[in-house]
């Protein structure tokens, strides 16, 4: 087990986040920066999380953009105490 139970309740913002993510980009929100301040600010609500990174880049050139203008991936580097979770989700146009 790589997770305490209080950690395993707190880590279920990481899949939170990237329907957030998705939520707002349906909702017509373009800029990855908006997108990432929401996530961050959902995933900083888990007292445990301790975020490495959150990062949005074009899927095919894996590049940073500033706006969701192709399909892009968000990824996600969260530590819960000891244990490194990541994710990822592909979105958009």
């Amino acid at each position: 087990v790589y997770l305490d139970a209080e950690c395993l309740e707190q880590a279920l913002v990481l899949s939170q986040s990237l329907k957030i993510a998705t939520d707002l980009y349906a909702a017509g929100e373009k800029s990855t920066t908006a997108i990432k301040a929401a996530v961050t600010a959902h995933i900083g609500s888990a007292p445990l999380a301790q975020i490495e990174y959150v990062e949005i880049v074009d899927a095919s050139s894996m590049q940073h953009v500033e706006e969701v203008k192709a399909p892009v991936m968000m990824a996600l580097a969260v530590r819960f105490k000891a244990t490194r979770l990541i994710d990822n989700i592909v979105f958009g146009e």
